[in-house]
C-alpha cells in the first residue's frame, strides 16, 4: 500500500481497515514515505485460533482463558523492517463479527505474552453488506414513448453499473401482445422493481417470460420491521427485432441471451460471496500493530474434571515428544491447552460442544469429536480411555477454511 494517501482495505469477511496518510514510522520514530508491505489476518472460530498458536490465557497462571468474538493481527514493513504506528495516528478497524459481542472487551496481546484490556469498541450492523446485496438487485421498468394503442411496448431502463446483467439488452424494446394486457400489467409499468428474471418459453415464436419482483417492508406501529414481503408480476413479452434479416436478428438476440445468462451467473456467485460476510462489525481504533481481540473470560461452569488417557500415548515417547492437548469450545471460540502433566485433570463441560485435539509428531493430529467425548466422559467421572482419529493437520484444518481469513 502507499502511505501517502488514505487506504481502505476490505476483507472477504466484511472487515474494513482504514489507514490515513503518514500513519507508519520506523521504530526509531523516523517518518517514512512511499510503499509499505501491510499484512493482516483474522480469526473467527476456535480452529483458526488453535492453528495460529496465539495464547488465549489471560494471565501467566493460566487460570482464566479468553472467549473470542473476533481477533485480528496486523503488521507493516518497509524494506523488511517492521514499522510502528505514529503516536499522533490511529488505524480504524471494523472487525467482522459472527456473534453478538455483549459483555466482551477489547484486548491487546502485549509482547505476544499478556492480554491487556484496552479502549472500548462499538458493535454495529454491517451496512456495507446490505448495500452490496441491494445493488445486485435493482431494476426499473418504463413504457416506451412509442406505445401502440393495443399492444404495450416497453424497455428495461436501469443504471447498468448497478444492474450489469441487463447490459446485453441495452436499447432493446419488448412487446406485450394486447391479449396479455391487463390492469395489473399496466400498473406494473408505473413501478420501479428491484429484480427481473428472463426465461425463454418458445424459441420459435420468440416468446419470453419476464418476472419482476420488489421487496417491501411491513412496519409495525412501533416502527419496527415485522417482515419482508416480496411482490411480483409476470409479463409475457416478445423482443422487437427488425423484420428484415430475421434469422440474423434471431442469432444476434441469442447472443444477447447468452451474455445475459453469463452475467447472471457471475452475479449469483457474487451474492454467495457477499452473503458470507458477517452481519455485524465491531468498530475500534488501534495505536499499536500486533494482535487485537474482542474477548471475555471463558466461564468454567458445569465442568467435570476427569483423567483421560489416549491411544496415542502407546505410540510415541512422551518423555521426548512433549505433547500438548487442547480442549476446543467450538461455539464459544475458546481454546484451552493442557500439558502432559495436566492430563490427569481435564475439564469437560456438560453443556458445551467441544472437541479435543492433540498435536503429535510428523504434522499429525489426534482428534476426539464431541459426541464421543460426551458419550464416554459424562457417563461417570472415572478414568476414561479414548481412541482418537489420527489425521493430517493440513487436511484437518482445511475443513474450517472458507469465510475466514486465518492464514497469511
Amino acid at each position: 500500500i502507499n502511505t501517502d494517501s488514505t487506504v481502505i482495505i476490505e476483507s472477504q469477511t466484511g472487515s474494513q481497515i482504514k489507514i490515513q496518510p503518514g500513519t507508519f514510522i520506523l521504530k526509531n520514530g523516523q517518518p517514512i514515505k512511499g510503499n509499505v508491505d501491510f499484512k493482516f489476518r483474522e480469526f473467527h472460530n476456535a480452529y483458526d485460533i488453535l492453528r495460529s498458536g496465539i495464547p488465549m490465557s489471560s494471565n501467566q497462571e493460566r487460570k482464566d482463558f479468553l472467549q473470542s468474538a473476533g481477533m485480528i493481527e496486523l503488521h507493516a514493513y518497509q524494506n523488511n523492517e517492521e514499522l510502528n504506528i505514529s503516536p499522533d495516528k490511529n488505524i480504524d478497524i471494523q472487525l467482522a463479527s459472527y456473534k453478538t459481542s455483549e459483555g466482551y472487551s477489547l484486548y491487546y496481546l502485549d509482547n505476544n505474552i499478556n492480554w491487556q484490556t484496552r479502549d472500548s469498541f462499538e458493535s454495529k450492523v454491517n451496512v456495507r453488506k446490505q448495500d452490496k446485496l441491494n445493488k445486485l438487485d435493482n431494476i426499473p421498468i418504463k413504457p416506451s414513448e412509442e406505445d401502440s394503442i393495443k399492444d404495450i411496448v416497453f424497455e428495461l431502463a436501469s443504471n447498468l453499473s448497478e444492474t450489469p446483467y441487463l447490459r446485453p439488452f441495452k436499447d432493446l424494446q419488448w412487446k406485450i401482445d394486447e391479449k396479455e394486457v391487463n390492469a395489473k400489467i399496466i400498473e406494473a409499468l408505473r413501478v420501479t422493481w428491484d429484480e427481473v428474471s428472463i426465461k425463454e418459453l418458445n424459441h420459435r415464436k420468440m416468446k419470453y417470460e419476464l418476472t419482476f419482483r420488489k421487496k417491501m417492508e411491513q412496519i409495525s406501529d412501533s416502527g419496527k420491521v415485522n417482515k419482508i414481503i416480496i411482490n411480483s408480476v409476470v409479463v409475457y413479452a416478445t423482443p422487437l427485432l427488425n423484420k428484415k434479416n430475421n434469422m440474423q436478428n434471431r442469432k444476434a438476440f441469442a447472443v444477447q441471451m447468452k451474455g445475459y445468462n453469463e452475467i447472471l451467473d457471475r452475479i449469483a456467485a457474487e451474492k454467495i460471496r457477499v452473503s458470507k460476510e458477517a452481519d455485524l462489525v465491531n468498530n475500534f481504533r488501534i495505536n499499536k500493530m500486533g494482535i487485537w481481540n474482542i474477548d471475555k473470560i471463558q466461564k468454567q461452569e458445569n465442568i467435570i474434571f476427569t483423567r483421560l488417557t489416549f491411544d496415542f500415548e502407546k505410540e510415541i515417547d512422551l518423555e521426548i515428544n512433549h505433547v500438548k492437548l487442547f480442549v476446543i469450545y467450538e461455539d464459544d471460540n475458546s481454546v484451552i491447552p493442557y500439558l502432559l502433566s495436566e492430563f490427569k485433570k481435564i475439564g469437560i463441560p456438560k453443556d458445551k460442544k467441544i472437541s479435543i485435539v492433540a498435536i503429535l509428531p510428523k504434522n499429525k493430529l489426534a482428534v476426539v469429536e464431541n459426541d464421543v467425548i460426551k458419550s464416554r466422559v459424562l457417563i461417570n467421572n472415572e478414568n476414561i480411555y479414548l481412541t482418537t482419529n489420527k489425521v493430517d493437520a493440513v487436511s484437518y484444518f482445511s475443513k474450517f477454511d472458507g469465510s475466514v481469513v486465518g492464514s497469511w
